[in-house]
């Protein structure tokens, strides 16, 4: 009788731990009925690629294309003054790049964490 009991207890704690790591990395968004398919695909992509589905402060959404795009245009604009790639509303004054922006509006993405992005393409998280 107590074996049982302790099996099942230890049953339940399993559970609720692993509840607890999926609702902490936002695994439970993926079963959300009012997103589409391509998001859950996205979603998908991001957990098995070493990221996590997360909302996010700008358009950019941790993109490689989009990180390596502005790097490039801040080493060209120390060489030359090209046109603007995009236009923005964005009046922040520490963005040191006038060439690139990302809009700025909370958007849903896979955040690779620090020194990584998410690459859309091979669809996993690599180094910056």
């Amino acid at each position: 009788m107590n074996k049982k009991i302790l099996i099942i207890t230890g049953g339940i704690i399993i559970v609720l731990i692993i509840f607890f790591l999926a609702y902490k990395n936002n695994l439970f968004y993926f079963f959300k009925s009012n997103i589409g398919i391509n998001e859950k695909i996205a979603i998908k992509d991001c957990v098995f690629g070493g990221g996590v589905w997360q909302p996010l402060p700008d358009t950019c959404v941790d993109n490689c294309r989009e990180f390596r795009l502005r790097n490039q245009t801040k080493t060209t604009e120390k060489k030359s003054k090209p046109e603007p790639k995009s236009f923005s509303l964005d009046t922040d004054s520490t963005n040191t790049n006038s060439n690139w922006y990302c809009g700025m509006s909370e958007t849903r993405g896979c955040d690779c964490g620090p020194q990584k992005c998410w690459n859309k393409e091979e669809k996993k998280c690599e180094s910056n």
